[in-house]
């Protein structure tokens, strides 16, 4: 119940005042998006900590928040690609995924391999925008 009420805070809060402490809100995001995303009823709720996430990870100051939480970050980003409920979501972690590939080198390519593995289950889905997503992401993986 307090991941929800923190989820929709969230999602309701302009993005400028999220990266403002994204450091303190990243670490409380990935739990909750780690707990919310076990019960298909939360699949809304999920999506838009996704968008606050991707959000995060298109600024360049929120990039450097997101670098101390690369591997849970991308450990959650990979439960998300298979996501039944909602195409939306597998399509935007995805999306997240193919944004991390531009932190820097060091913190991503231990990485790489567990990220390439994971990708091939969104080549194989059913939804062609989740397959196009899944070849950007393979693409920019393997460039690392």
């Amino acid at each position: 119940m307090l991941y929800r009420a923190f989820a929709h805070v969230v999602s309701d809060t302009p993005l400028s005042a999220v990266l403002d402490e994204a450091k303190k809100l990243i670490p409380t995001l990935l739990e909750a998006l780690s707990m919310l995303s076990e019960d298909t009823l939360n699949k809304d709720i999920v999506y838009n900590l996704l968008l606050v996430l991707s959000g995060i990870l298109m600024d360049k100051n929120g990039q450097e928040a997101v670098v101390e939480n690369v591997h849970i970050i991308i450990s959650r980003l990979i439960g998300l690609i298979s996501y039944p409920p909602m195409m939306l979501i597998r399509e935007t972690a995805i999306q997240c995924l193919v944004a991390m590939s531009s932190l820097p080198h060091v913190k991503i390519y231990p990485l790489r391999t567990q990220v390439l593995q994971a990708i091939s289950k969104g080549l194989d889905d059913p939804k062609r925008s989740v397959r196009q997503e899944a070849v950007r992401c393979r693409q920019a993986w393997l460039e690392i």
